[in-house]
């Protein structure tokens, strides 16, 4: 930590190394597997309402600010669950609704009364929905479904948005 925040680094990907290592599988690429757990996840929106979102309503911690361009959130001190830039989106316009992209994250939570912390917090002036014994809210800075559940297994996001439609 320095300054209360978590010391990160952005190093260069060896994006050739990548493919050339995807290309050397022997199988296609299908997808994600069903019930694939991801502890973080990335995306590109407005910083501001981002933060307001998950850092004022969900209760993440703020755990690093590149500014003006990137913030970095977690839960229990990590050094970040959720990741979210700028670097490809400024200025872009809005994504096509058949583009791919993040369309759903589920976040699991201690328990029901967690869940209700955060719809109170984060669904202040959007609307939340319950369906399915989870909560659905719309992230108001990248307009993907934030579905909360409580400590457990999420159901399937299609039975969840099925239930919340």
């Amino acid at each position: 930590m320095q300054n209360g925040q978590v010391r990160m680094a952005t190093d260069p990907l060896d994006a050739k190394g990548v493919v050339e290592a995807g290309r050397s599988e022997a199988r296609a690429w299908n997808g994600i597997a069903p019930g694939t757990h991801r502890p973080h996840a990335f995306a590109g929106l407005g910083l501001r309402a981002a933060e307001q979102f998950y850092v004022d309503g969900l209760g993440f911690g703020l755990m690093q600010r590149f500014a003006p361009s990137a913030l970095f959130v977690a839960a229990g001190g990590y050094h970040h669950h959720l990741g979210m830039n700028t670097w490809n989106s400024l200025g872009a316009p809005p994504t096509p609704p058949d583009a791919v992209g993040l369309r759903h994250l589920t976040i699991q939570l201690p328990d029901e009364a967690a869940c209700a912390r955060g719809t109170t917090r984060a669904g202040a002036g959007f609307p939340v929905r319950a369906a399915a014994g989870a909560w659905w809210l719309t992230d108001p800075a990248s307009g993907a479904g934030v579905i909360l559940v409580a400590g457990r297994t999420p159901p399937a996001v299609e039975d969840l948005a099925a239930a919340a439609a």
